[in-house]
């Protein structure tokens, strides 16, 4: 025969108490005072059998008279789990006893923590001998708080996402109502953030699935409204999982709690519309910004607002912006800057419109690809500051006046001279000869010493914020950049692109890009100049002709000899090598084209040289050694030899020593970042 169960705490009755139905020991914790529940809507049923789920129904005075007397607050002491997990029919140990009396069919058996409406207990099912996390209502005569729990009961019900809590089972019928959900265990991303901050792309890993998570409630009608650190738990193979909903808002239904008593939410994690409805009405945008609040604190390890109290937190959070992360981390990536930024912003519109939008531009960043959220920059710093402080603008307004006057009386005063080309190419000079990197175009955008040798080169400065050097010419233009570079062994490296063309693309023959192993020669044909040395270029400018099957496609990058024969009175003549050294690349659709990375290794007796391809990797297109160097050369002057009997012209030699320069025809070019560094500099 079965013995009757207590049902309070669900142990077998001894036969004198069976006719009431409680043990003695829970029977001297009841008294008599009655509690009658709220009218409150169905959760619902699991179509799982193996989960018990109690359906909250409206019930009849009668059947809710039951009385329950809450036992006197005890100081909770933790257990290891062998004392009080080896099964349900063992005695009480004593840590038990400290726990409130557990709901028939479960047994009770540690406090995982406290929230604002109830406690969370880790507790075991009886009849699947499965750990539930429990949740009980902490003051269940508060109307407030039965109808706040309930709402949290409800959303979870209409969530589904493998990294939010589910609801297992409810039960609203008993003076204490509660409710199960799966047990997560692991720790709280709060207690990992006290061992210290988290790596960057293991915290845009994490938030990224917490923001699809987050996403998939929205799609629900359901809003977090306090997500932080300690609503967010790491299960044991490190994935998170989002879990209390008490402030949740369901978005399809108006359940009166949000206006009942000012501001709901944790403060530091809080959006500004959340502290005051000036900014708005609250909506998924809030759960963002509480995304982004959370991510700052994950590679910070700081609240993004902080104060000795909730009211200043509060009014900080409304009128100030946060420390800039890379302030605090300078190692921070930018990208993963501007997407935290991005999530912070006063105006809801401001931010990204969807946590899943979120979950997108992190996962960029874990790609390495650029995201939509804008760089930090200071420009960019400026403007948020003007659009968020419009009243301070004065300020700044008196700051650039004496900026104006500071640059008159600079320009007035007497000042320093900037060294002289001469001085630059010196100093290159001798810093190559020490083995020491150059830059040859730098952060001026203009090169440090420079001679055209042929052709009307124009040269300037990008007025963006590229710092980049545009170069032209109508015809053949020749720039030389170093006369010599006194080493043998050294690597160029520098970034190029298309900026226009100067001619219709039918006419042909636009290109440009660098030139080395220069050579002038003026000795084998009266009046006349030859120009000798070996050339990198390409032309990133997708055309399509009339008959387009007569047309090359893709684009080739080109390592290979150019002679430039120039004439007294009449048009230059060009002549290339074999130029088999080439490598194809998708050329842009439009002007200006993308940069486009380049890298020449030149040594004693060989050249290398390297492309960044289309899918952003450096890769070697040409490895040319002494034999192959001198044969190209004699092919370009073997050309001309043909078109001039009478020349006298010697093939070009190699030396690595020779000039380093760039040209261009009939196109716009520019290059920035040109440096040159010796072998025995190389780390």
């Amino acid at each position: 025969m079965v013995s009757p169960l207590c049902s309070v705490c669900s142990r077998p009755l001894p036969i004198e108490s069976q006719s009431e139905g409680v043990c003695p020991t829970c029977g001297a914790r009841q008294g008599p005072t009655s509690v009658s529940l709220e009218s409150l809507a169905v959760v619902g049923a699991s179509s799982d059998p193996s989960r018990t789920v109690a359906s909250v129904a409206l019930v009849c005075p009668e059947d809710a008279t039951r009385t329950w007397d809450a036992p006197p607050a005890e100081k909770q002491t933790r257990a290891a789990p062998t004392d009080h997990l080896e099964g349900y029919d063992t005695p009480l140990p004593e840590i038990s006893r400290q726990l409130p009396a557990a709901p028939p069919g479960y047994e009770l058996l540690q406090r995982l923590g406290s929230g604002g409406m109830g406690d969370v207990f880790l507790a075991r099912e009886y009849p699947t001998e499965r750990l539930v996390a429990m949740k009980m209502l902490r003051a269940p005569g508060n109307t407030i708080a039965v109808e706040r729990f309930a709402s949290e009961v409800r959303a979870l019900a209409r969530l589904d996402h493998p990294n939010i809590v589910k609801v297992l089972a409810t039960d609203f019928l008993r003076q204490q109502p509660f409710f199960t959900m799966e047990y997560v265990k692991g720790e709280t991303l709060a207690a990992r953030l006290r061992r210290g901050a988290l790596e960057p792309r293991e915290a845009a890993r994490l938030m990224a699935i917490v923001a699809r998570a987050v996403h998939a409630a929205h799609l629900a009608q359901v809003l977090h409204r306090d997500i932080k650190p300690s609503n967010i738990l790491l299960d044991e193979q490190g994935q998170p999982h989002v879990s209390d909903f008490g402030l949740a808002k369901l978005l399809d239904r108006d359940d009166g709690l949000t206006t009942m008593s000012g501001p709901l939410g944790t403060p530091s994690y809080m959006p500004p519309e959340q502290c005051s409805r000036r900014f708005g009405p609250i909506g998924p945008a809030a759960d963002v910004y509480s995304l982004g609040a959370t991510l700052y604190q994950m590679v910070t390890g700081h609240l993004p607002h902080s104060g000795s109290s909730p009211a200043e937190i509060l009014r900080r959070i409304e009128n100030e912006m946060p420390v800039r992360p890379k302030a605090l981390r300078p190692d921070l990536p930018l990208a993963l800057e501007a997407i935290i930024l991005k999530c912070l912003q006063k105006r809801p519109q401001d931010r990204y419109p969807t946590a899943e939008a979120l979950a997108e531009d992190l996962e960029r960043f874990l790609q390495d690809t650029a995201p939509s959220a804008p760089l930090h920059t200071p420009w960019r710093r400026l403007l948020v500051w003007a659009s968020h402080h419009r009243p301070r603008l004065m300020i700044a307004t008196a700051m650039l006046l004496l900026l104006v006057v500071g640059a008159i009386l600079g320009a007035v005063l007497p000042r320093r001279d900037s060294p002289s080309p001469e001085g630059a190419l010196k100093a290159m000079l001798q810093q190559l000869r020490r083995g020491q990197p150059v830059t040859v175009i730098g952060p001026t955008g203009l090169p440090a010493w420079y001679q055209v040798l042929h052709g009307n080169v124009a040269i300037s400065s990008d007025e963006t914020s590229e710092r980049a050097c545009v170069y032209s010419s109508l015809g053949h233009g020749l720039m030389l950049l170093l006369p010599e570079v006194p080493t043998d062994d050294y690597t160029v490296q520098a970034e190029i692109r298309l900026v226009d063309l100067i001619t219709p693309r039918r006419e042909g023959l636009q290109t440009g890009g660098l030139f080395f192993n220069y050579q002038r020669d003026e000795s084998a044909m009266p009046g006349c100049v030859f120009h000798a040395a070996k050339h990198i270029s390409f032309l990133d400018h997708h055309y399509t002709p009339e008959n387009p099957q007569n047309y090359p496609y893709p684009e080739y990058v080109s390592l290979g000899d150019v002679i430039l024969l120039e004439r007294p009175g009449d048009f230059p003549m060009l002549s290339f090598g074999n130029g088999k050294y080439r490598y194809p690349f998708s050329p842009s659709l439009l002007c200006p084209a993308p940069w486009r990375k380049i890298e020449i290794r030149v040594h004693p007796q060989s050249v290398e040289a390297y492309w960044r391809n289309d899918q952003g990797e450096m890769v070697r297109f040409a490895h040319v050694r002494l034999g192959d160097l001198l044969h190209g050369a004699d092919n370009a002057a073997d050309a001309l030899r043909k078109s001039f009997p009478q020349l006298d012209y010697p093939t070009p030699d190699w030396n690595p020593r020779h000039g380093l320069g760039l040209w261009c025809h009939r196109a716009v070019y520019a290059i920035r970042n040109l440096t040159i560094t010796p072998r025995n500099a190389l780390p």
